[in-house]
């Protein structure tokens, strides 16, 4: 299995995704402070007949988990001529205490298999 995962301002789905400002760091005014970003997760060469369990965790330096995403299954529905696999997007909502950097990590059957950096920055 591949992923990959990109951290943005916002995820726009009319039969393909495109990606509105990809996201390095966020600047907040005050702590804590709830900040909303979407996530694009591009699977590839999952299976194409079982279900795959996906989870994103959010976490902060001290490995404080900063989202409550459930896990949940996806599954291949692409055609037999391509490559098993899934692009979807969520929407994730963060309370952010202090900053610095947290990353964004993704699980397919609880192992890791990519992970985002984001720098959290108070203005």
């Amino acid at each position: 299995m591949e992923a990959q995962l990109i951290v943005c301002n916002k995820v726009n789905f009319d039969k393909s995704h495109s990606i509105d400002k990809v996201l390095n760091y966020v600047n907040v005014d005050v702590f804590p402070s709830v900040v909303n970003v979407e996530v694009f997760i591009k699977l590839s060469e999952i299976s194409s007949i079982e279900t795959t369990d996906l989870a994103l965790l959010v976490k902060d330096t001290e490995n404080n988990i900063l989202n409550n995403s459930p896990t949940f299954a996806v599954r291949n529905y692409r055609d037999s001529d391509q490559i098993p696999g899934v692009d979807l997007d969520m929407k994730v909502q963060l309370v952010l205490l202090k900053s610095g950097n947290i990353t964004f990590e993704l699980y397919l059957n609880q192992e890791k298999v990519a992970k985002y950096p984001l720098t959290v920055r108070i203005v």
